[in-house]
């Protein structure tokens, strides 16, 4: 009896250290410390990568917004047929810029922003 109690602490302890692992390996000083696909910020939203890439200025101050889609394996997701919307707030000002899909994996909108 005593050898079934301890495979099951033992089971519990790696069933633990197992989580705990997933956990931190999706939280954003890790997720920072990777390099990201296109050179953005990568953060968890649900099942998905979500890598964010704000562009450079275009006319009249108006700036690309670009969102790529990856699973936890860091594999494109194909973002046809989805929509997105970016909400920034800067001090009491708040923009929301609606995303559409374009290429494989990515969304893309833009606005004028800071």
């Amino acid at each position: 009896m005593r050898m079934r109690a301890d495979r099951v602490i033992f089971t519990n302890f790696m069933l633990l250290v197992a989580f705990a692992t997933q956990v931190r390996a999706h939280d954003a000083t890790t997720l920072d410390a990777m390099p990201s696909a296109h050179g953005g910020q990568v953060r968890m939203a649900g099942p998905y990568h979500i890598e964010l890439l704000l562009e450079g200025r275009g006319a009249a101050g108006v700036r690309p917004i670009r969102v790529y889609l990856q699973n936890h394996a860091f594999e494109a997701v194909t973002s046809s047929g989805m929509i997105g919307t970016i909400k920034l707030i800067d001090g009491t000002i708040e923009r929301s810029i609606t995303l559409k899909p374009t290429g494989i994996n990515s969304l893309i909108g833009s606005g004028s922003y800071s």
